[in-house]
């Protein structure tokens, strides 16, 4: 709860030491059907989402287009390095 109320979210980075650890173990048993219902209730109960990234967000989804549209207007075509942040991973 804690970092969802410092952060925002509950989209806690892999990388964040011993709770990035324990989201990404929680997302592993949720998709292993490991995990009781129980518990998958209390962590939505607080906004956790089992995928870390959204899915089908029209409004992330536009603001990554947006970006793609000044990459071209900067450099004359679409092919994004992989490794340029969000707009490469997109």
């Amino acid at each position: 709860k804690s970092y969802k109320v410092k952060h925002g979210h509950c989209n806690v980075p892999q990388r964040a030491g011993k709770l990035g650890a324990w989201v990404k173990r929680q997302r592993d048993k949720y998709r292993q059907s490991h995990m009781s219902d129980e518990r998958a209730q209390k962590l939505e109960s607080i906004g956790f989402q089992w995928s870390p990234r959204p899915i089908n967000n029209p409004l992330k989804w536009d603001e990554m287009f947006e970006e793609l549209q000044s990459f071209k207007t900067e450099h004359g075509h679409c092919n994004v390095p992989t490794n340029s942040g969000k707009l490469g991973r997109w």
